[in-house]
């Protein structure tokens, strides 16, 4: 299980210059990232949308740094391990997904890993992308891997080949059950491949890469290889319009090359379709595009678009965010090394802020995506699991440290009054592991201790009742 670091470190004139010492994977704090964390230029111009800024950058294949910063680059949290697309949740949680467990990971406001998210019904969870619904539940893009003795894609005849497919499903976070699930093989085929299909034993013509849910309940699923936004009918699984690709069902008002290999989609609260155009093949700057939808005479039209001078080509990776204050914050993907990896427009075009990593660090300046979001350390008071259930007090909470943890971990918890204690650990399967503790307790903050020896790596539940008032969390042994 991948490990977490805190740090705080001052800057000035708008340079981070990391120093410090080599970073272990033991949990620790420090004032200091260590030598081989990326340094940032950040130019900042005008009037800048409110929040920290989220990113992560790859060290090499296997191992990323992730992180949170602010507009002068001071350093509010990060962590190594290998994750990627970095991201709040909410008020009191974070994801990432870690490219080598194939999971989504959900951290609490403390940093601590609290829960992971996979694709159901075997398939396996794509990188790319996940979308946090309101009601709880999540969006996931899922890989579906298949040996083909032999398969026709004009011109080609291919023996032997394995063929990817994917699975949209969405997921209930707490009780891991898919509640939809949509399927691209049944709903694309080779025609729809707007650059063809090149002569591999590795065939992936659609190369989904983004998705989101739409105001009216629906989903809308980005698919590079396709050119193309597809909106999922969530009842029948049906396709409701195709936006982009060889079958289109609008005509592009004001964009005579269209989008090509876009890697972000999202629809705004006024319907209007946000993405990033990575503009592959077209000979075009990669740009940020919003698209509004006539959906009786079925055009696209743009009304906003915003390519960077200092940016000759991004081939894949990157996102777009539109944020509260009318301002687009843009991740241009993978850049070369002298451009900016993201910059941030007021709605008139005009730079509010650009940031490098500079290409003298240590680091790679590859970054998959980056987000601007209200990241307040100093207000996470309520984001303890409060028992208020026929209680009343915000005395009540329920923690552990180290979360995950190896050896053992200490339960925190606060008992308001003097009575009946019950502390049990079982699997996710609902199996008694262990009683914790069975009994009276005094009125006051109580600790337990688990003993990992003997407990197999993975993600317990722990469940306390204070005298008839319930609660639990999730817990992870290395």
């Amino acid at each position: 299980m991948n490990k977490f670091v805190f740090a705080t470190i001052l800057m000035a004139l708008g340079t981070v210059f990391a120093q410090g010492q080599n970073h272990t994977q033991v949990p620790q704090k420090s004032v200091t990232p260590p030598a081989d964390f990326p340094n940032f230029i950040i130019n900042n111009y005008g009037n800048i949308g409110e929040g920290h800024i989220f990113m992560h950058t790859q060290l090499s294949p296997s191992v990323s740094y992730i992180y949170i910063i602010d507009n002068w680059g001071n350093i509010i949290y990060y962590g190594l391990g290998q994750g990627r697309d970095f991201r709040k949740i909410n008020e009191c949680q974070l994801s990432f997904f870690d490219i080598y467990k194939e999971k989504h990971f959900i951290m609490d406001h403390e940093y601590n890993l609290v829960d992971s998210l996979t694709c159901g019904n075997g398939y396996s969870s794509n990188f790319h992308d996940v979308y946090f619904k309101e009601n709880g539940n999540a969006l996931l893009i899922c890989n579906d891997e298949v040996f083909q003795d032999s398969i026709r894609i004009e011109p080609y005849d291919l023996i032997e080949v394995i063929e990817r497919g994917y699975y949209v499903q969405e997921v209930d976070i707490n009780t891991k059950e898919v509640l939809f699930e949509w399927s691209s093989w049944d709903n694309y085929d080779y025609s729809d491949s707007k650059h063809g299909v090149s002569k591999s034993f590795y065939v992936d013509f659609i190369h989904s890469n983004s998705v989101w849910e739409t105001m009216d309940g629906n989903i809308l699923l980005s698919s590079k290889r396709l050119d193309q936004i597809t909106k999922i009918n969530t009842v029948d699984s049906s396709i409701i319009w195709r936006l982009g690709g060889n079958n289109s069902d609008f005509e592009l008002i004001g964009d005579t090359a269209g989008f090509c290999s876009q890697h972000s989609v999202s629809e705004l609260s006024n319907g209007h379709i946000l993405m990033f155009d990575n503009a592959t093949y077209t000979g075009n700057a990669p740009r940020g595009i919003e698209y509004e939808l006539d959906l009786d005479l079925m055009t696209a039209t743009v009304v906003w678009e915003q390519a960077n001078d200092l940016v000759e080509d991004s081939p894949n990776r990157g996102n777009i965010q539109k944020l509260d204050n009318g301002n687009y914050f843009i991740s241009w993907g993978g850049v070369g090394s002298d451009e900016p990896n993201v910059t941030e427009y007021d709605t008139l075009g005009n730079k509010v802020m650009e940031l490098y990593i500079d290409s003298a660090s240590n680091a790679s300046r590859y970054t998959y995506r980056a987000y601007r979001s209200v990241w307040n350390e100093m207000d996470f008071l309520y984001c303890y699991d409060f028992i208020k259930n026929g209680v009343g007090s915000d005395d009540y909470f329920f923690t552990n440290y180290p979360n995950p943890f190896e050896s053992s971990t200490t339960i925190s918890f606060n008992n308001n009054t003097k009575g009946m204690v019950s502390l049990t650990l079982t699997d996710m399967n609902g199996r008694l592991i262990k009683v914790l503790h069975s009994g009276d307790m005094p009125a006051g903050v109580q600790q337990v201790l688990i003993d990992g020896n003997g407990l197999a790596s993975g993600m317990y539940i722990l469940s306390l009742d204070l005298n008839g008032v319930k609660s639990s969390r999730k817990i992870f042994k290395d």
